[in-house]
């Protein structure tokens, strides 16, 4: 016995999600509802050895109809940054716009962290920019309790 399970186009989202005990599942925001996700990513890369597959936890993408821009603390302070300087930064619209730069990945002698000296300034689909600061990725050093903090620039 076999069971069929049919799936319908609905533009209103990316993808459809199929349990095999409860049929479509409704898990997803609608395709133009979000801005950035918190995920995992996974990609090919070269440590000196060949190519291997390597998984980035804690990685940011962004909707298809959002842009990011990397502001460093340097050029301007967080707290000093208003819709007026929106114009001096240059916007990308790559899904990994954000990725796992705003985080260090830690190493032998030290945990994965916020990096400090960055923040971002993120397009929204309706024009709106918003300056979003990250504030923490663990908790009692366990992975996986994102902070941040933002701010939508008027």
């Amino acid at each position: 016995t076999f069971t069929t399970v049919e799936i319908g186009k609905n533009t209103t989202y990316n993808f459809n999600y199929v349990s095999f005990e409860n049929g479509l599942v409704p898990v997803e925001p609608e395709k133009d509802k979000w801005d950035i996700a918190w995920t995992y990513f996974s990609n090919v890369t070269n440590f000196g050895g060949g190519e291997v597959p390597y998984l980035f936890q804690d990685f940011i993408i962004q909707n298809r109809n959002v842009q990011t821009a990397k502001v460093m603390t340097a050029t301007k302070a967080y707290d000093a940054f208003t819709l007026a300087d929106v114009a001096s930064v240059t916007f990308s619209s790559a899904q990994n716009g954000i990725g796992a730069d705003w985080r260090s990945g830690g190493g032998p002698t030290s945990g994965p962290a916020v990096r400090e000296d960055r923040y971002y300034i993120i397009k929204d689909g309706d024009n709106n920019h918003y300056k979003l600061k990250f504030t923490a990725m663990t908790q009692a050093g366990e992975r996986g309790y994102p902070a941040f903090t933002f701010e939508l620039l008027q």
